[in-house]
């Protein structure tokens, strides 16, 4: 899609900027839902900025944003995006972040099952909620979990040896 826009190569770097760039968003909000609960919602906000400044300041982020293009950095937008639905409470929006960074790359399904994984825990830990409460998160958290690892299965066993022998035979 990129090069119907703009036909040349460093337009993935375009691309991958953007992308990168676009993580500071969830960064934002992060922040802000976490330090909201600690100070006012004016101090707060400026923390949340605080804390996306620091990540687009981030030295290895800058690097993978000029030397060249690879698809794990697209995933960034999406881990955060997906780190605060968990924190929001939003696992429709977690599941959806989630299958996004598993599609990303093969190896990035196994940051997926993390990403369930986390989500699970944190529930199962933080709420002292009555068990209903806690359901949706578990499941959603659970399932993202056994789909990253099923899709690394997958996309590593079955597509890319599939592939590849058509490529090296």
């Amino acid at each position: 899609f990129v090069f119907w826009l703009w036909d040349d190569v460093r337009a993935l770097l375009v691309l991958q900027a953007v992308f990168l760039a676009a993580g500071a968003w969830p960064i934002y909000l992060l922040a802000r839902r976490r330090l909201t609960a600690h100070l006012d919602a004016g101090p707060a906000a400026w923390g949340g900025a605080v804390f996306a400044a620091a990540y687009l300041l981030v030295p290895a982020l800058q690097a993978a944003a000029v030397s060249e293009f690879h698809a794990l950095p697209l995933a960034a937008p999406f881990i955060a995006a997906a780190l605060w639905a968990v924190e929001s409470r939003r696992w429709g929006w977690f599941v959806s972040a989630a299958a996004l960074v598993a599609m990303t790359q093969e190896g990035a399904a196994l940051l997926t099952a993390t990403l369930g994984l986390y989500a699970a825990a944190r529930v199962a830990l933080a709420s002292r909620d009555a068990t209903a409460h806690r359901a949706p998160g578990l499941i959603a958290g659970a399932g993202v979990a056994l789909f990253g690892l099923a899709w690394f299965y997958i996309a590593t066993f079955v597509i890319i040896p599939r592939f590849a022998a058509e490529a090296y035979a």
